[in-house]
């Protein structure tokens, strides 16, 4: 495009000479000639700017992220004379519309109408526009070029991904955590077991009084179920920049999924608590609870004021009585009070597994070795299968 207009403004410049030195009619004719194409150029631009149709539709403003989702868009000419160069811009970022080619100019005559469909795909959850972004129309000399930003993005609402852990690495012993004396939990009191009945379910055998007792020993429904395990999200964000929240949240949400999911699958109840408006907690009981949990880790906000302190201090004060005996992180960033809070716990006898979402080289120098601790590095773009 700059060399082309060099050789127009060299062109104009030989008009010049050509007046000055020749002064018959076509010289004046070609300087003109000359003159005018910049104009015009331009206004061609703006008509096809005014002008220039543009249509495009997502199946559902819902969806998951990292499925495809039918998506189509339409260029189209209704106007009486022709749009060269003209190119589409798709927003990147957080998104990418499968099989679609960079680079190509389309060209409209009258009454033409371009229509591409394909599938779209969101990267991660959260609510940002997706689609087409911007025209480029150039003109047809090639002189100048205009973007044009499309008024009608569509904004989709992205859930999080549910990854399904067949087997675990850090999880698949779990249980022998919840089965594990521990200083802190003796035996359940008589009043909450009774021995087994045929037809009780088995998901309520309470096998650590099972071994003591040898005789199978079940939970009582009554009051309020203890769960053996405590989940803890942080939900402070940590930058202003979407581009830089967005990979670390939707990846956290995805290891809460995946090991909620794996430990629904395996009858482990388990507690979430995360600090929204106020400390938020979601208990899960039976593998019939994941999708209500689903719907739950959907609907998780992430905030700049929810500073850790505060969480982590109301997650502890919930501790209390709950017969937990293993309590999993997910966190972006190491902080003083979750060193604090986990040698604490380490102390009184819990085992601790700690998933750090980040891309950057993770460093606990506040921890120490400790066979009732497992620290996991989850990198936002790593596939959590083999990794958790």
């Amino acid at each position: 495009m700059k060399i082309r207009r060099f050789i127009l403004a060299g062109l104009w410049l030989a008009s010049l000479a050509a007046i000055s030195f020749l002064g018959n009619p076509v010289s004046y004719r070609f300087f003109w000639a000359v003159t005018l194409i910049g104009p015009l150029s331009f206004v061609y631009l703006l008509t096809v700017v005014l002008r220039f149709k543009l249509y495009q539709q997502l199946e559902s403003r819902s969806c998951v992220s990292g499925q495809p989702v039918p998506y189509f868009f339409v260029l189209q000419n209704e106007d009486r004379f022709a749009f060269v160069g003209i190119r589409v811009k798709m927003f990147s970022s957080f998104s990418y519309v499968e099989d679609m080619p960079e680079g190509i100019e389309y060209q409209l005559l009258p009454g033409d109408r371009f229509v591409w469909h394909t599938n779209l795909v969101c990267k991660y959850r959260g609510e940002y526009e997706v689609g087409v972004k911007e025209i480029v129309a150039t003109d047809f000399f090639g002189l100048f070029s205009l973007r044009y930003k499309n008024p009608g993005a569509i904004k989709a609402l992205v859930s999080p991904r549910c990854v399904r852990l067949h087997s675990s690495k850090t999880l698949n012993s779990l249980a022998d955590y919840l089965l594990r004396e521990s200083p802190a939990h003796d035996a359940v009191p008589a009043p909450d077991v009774r021995e087994y009945m045929p037809g009780d379910d088995i998901r309520l055998l309470h096998w650590r009084a099972s071994a003591k007792a040898q005789k199978l020993i079940v939970r009582n429904r009554t009051g309020e179920e203890k769960h053996g395990l405590a989940i803890f999200l942080d939900t402070r964000r940590f930058s202003q920049k979407q581009q830089e929240f967005l990979p670390v949240e939707n990846k956290m949400l995805e290891v809460l999924l995946a090991v909620g999911g794996f430990l629904a699958g395996r009858g482990i109840g388990f507690s979430t608590h995360c600090l929204q408006s106020e400390m938020t907690e979601f208990c899960v009981r039976s593998p019939q609870d994941f999708e209500p949990f689903y719907q739950f880790c959907s609907h998780i906000t992430f905030g700049e004021e929810r500073a850790p302190q505060k969480a982590l201090s109301q997650f502890e004060s919930r501790l209390q009585g709950t017969g937990c005996s293993v309590f999993l992180f997910i966190l972006h960033q190491p902080e003083n009070e979750f060193f604090a809070l986990t040698e604490r716990l380490i102390r009184a006898g819990f085992g601790i597994v700690v998933y750090l979402v980040t891309d950057q080289k993770a460093d606990f120098p506040n921890l120490s070795a400790n066979e009732r601790r497992r620290i996991v590095t989850v990198p936002t773009q790593a596939p959590l299968e083999g990794l958790l």
